[in-house]
């Protein structure tokens, strides 16, 4: 499947979380000066979190996207890292002893750099967890298809998302289309037409782990990204 096989479906910029957009943004920067190149702002405040100099801070060093509550090692750390969604951990070279993390938040302290010197703990590891992914994917498409509304968009953008992984497509797709940036939206989508119960939360919520675990693999570990960067998104 190339680039131009499948639709990257607009996200709603009132529904973007911009915050872990920009985060996953700001590690795909760390893997090479080629991709920092063609790095440029989408949003007014972006240009003031200095993206692009994290490149060059760590260029002998490691960068590493985590999700402290979906890995295995992370969510065995202290409160002050386990309370946020997601994170950049910096690691030396050599993959042990963690030098400290970044986290973002825009609206308050922007990125953030926390130290977090011990030499003592490994460089994390990241499962491929693609075919958990898809089975998730597929349930929520299953799971719309049964309550009625598999016209939707969120519907298609599932499909979509499924095809680019079972083709090996593009992984930052995968993320955009599969619901990363926007997952909140879809629980909206089903809370408004009273289709929200115990048995949908389950289901969504598998479906973001999975989709977390992914985004860690796909970009600590795959490290193959598109350098265009061609998200697409609504004006409203």
């Amino acid at each position: 499947m190339t680039p131009m096989d499948y639709q990257l479906f607009p996200i709603r910029k009132s529904d973007l979380d911009k915050t872990v957009y920009l985060l996953v943004k700001a590690a795909v920067l760390t893997h090479s000066v080629e991709v920092t190149s063609a790095y440029y702002p989408e949003f007014p405040e972006e240009a003031a979190l200095g993206l692009k100099q994290l490149f060059f801070n760590h260029v002998e060093q490691r960068c590493y996207l985590v999700f402290p509550s979906c890995h295995r090692q992370f969510r065995l750390f202290p409160p002050e890292v386990t309370q946020h969604r997601a994170l950049i951990a910096v690691y030396q070279k050599d993959g042990h002893g963690l030098s400290g993390f970044y986290t973002l938040d825009i609206l308050q302290d922007g990125l953030c750099w926390h130290d977090w010197r011990s030499a003592d703990v490994p460089a994390p590891v990241f499962h491929n967890n693609t075919y958990e992914l898809h089975q998730a994917i597929r349930q929520v498409t299953q799971m719309l298809e049964a309550r009625g509304v598999a016209s939707s968009e969120w519907y298609g953008r599932l499909l979509s998302a499924e095809h680019i992984l079972e083709s090996g497509g593009d992984k930052m797709h995968i993320l955009h289309n599969g619901g990363l940036y926007d997952h909140a939206s879809l629980r909206q989508f089903l809370q408004q037409r009273g289709l929200a119960d115990a048995q949908v939360e389950e289901v969504l919520d598998e479906w973001l782990s999975q989709l977390e675990q992914y985004a860690m693999y796909a970009v600590s570990v795959s490290r193959l990204i598109d350098r265009r960067a061609n998200y697409i998104y609504r004006k409203e």
